[in-house]
């Protein structure tokens, strides 16, 4: 488990390592980043292969597109979003009411959650 300060160095980590990426393909590419980017937060509850089919009907639209995925908490992807530093977050939770942000929530799907525990009694 993280401290918060651990939480800090680790979101600023990410944004260096997703940069880097980011610089690497504009250097191969020597013309710039090809496609329209999309910048999408996905949160950290999220099922990544979710977050995947939910995003493939518009990497199939005709144009390129230069998806790049940023995970996290919800809140923290929130106020990206409201800096504008995000054009859409994936998360299992609705914006809530309180926030100030800009926001509007739709419902993509459910699912249920099963627990599956072993009856015994734990040692001790």
């Amino acid at each position: 488990m993280l401290t918060d300060v651990g939480r800090v160095v680790q979101g600023y980590a990410e944004d260096i390592f997703s940069r880097g990426r980011e610089m690497l393909d504009v250097v191969r590419q020597r013309g710039g980043p090809a496609g329209l980017p999309l910048a999408v937060g996905v949160s950290d509850a999220l099922p990544k292969l979710v977050a995947w089919r939910l995003l493939q009907p518009a990497l199939s639209l005709g144009r390129e597109i230069r998806v790049i995925c940023r995970d996290g908490r919800h809140d923290r992807l929130l106020a990206e979003l409201a800096l504008h530093e995000l054009d859409v977050v994936l998360s299992d939770a609705p914006a809530a009411g309180g926030l100030h942000v800009r926001a509007f929530n739709r419902l993509l799907g459910e699912c249920g959650v099963s627990f599956f525990a072993d009856g015994r009694s734990p040692p001790g």
